[in-house]
């Protein structure tokens, strides 16, 4: 098992013991040690979030993600896992140049963004 897989064993470990901590789950993702697993876990949990649908409340969790780069991050993640359902979130709120290009060009091309099996 590679390193990948190594993160993705270790990440339901980590689910698990952040269910056992206090704070919102963003939070307690800013709590683990390694910069992937942070950003893997704010992922993770702001895929549950979107699962609702509520763009206020996704809007709301990208907003409390780390720095700027972060949260563009996940907007980018996000629109391109369901570019039908979370698309907007490329046209608006992106806070780097870099990835508003990134965004915008994955969405005009349908066959780069494609909705995760779970």
């Amino acid at each position: 098992m590679g390193s990948v897989g190594i993160v993705w064993g270790v990440i339901p470990l980590l689910a698990l013991f952040l269910g056992c901590s206090s704070g919102t789950p963003l939070e307690q993702c800013d709590r683990l040690a390694e910069a992937s697993w942070r950003e893997d876990c704010r992922y993770q949990e702001l895929v549950n979030v979107a699962a609702d649908g509520e763009r206020q409340a996704i809007r709301d969790s990208i907003d409390q993600a780390g720095d700027k780069y972060s949260r563009d991050l996940l907007r980018f993640r996000l629109a391109v896992r369901d570019p039908q359902q979370l698309g907007w979130l490329c046209d608006e709120g992106l806070e780097t140049a870099l990835v508003e290009s990134r965004c915008q060009a994955v969405l005009r091309r349908s066959h780069l963004s494609r909705p995760e099996e779970d």
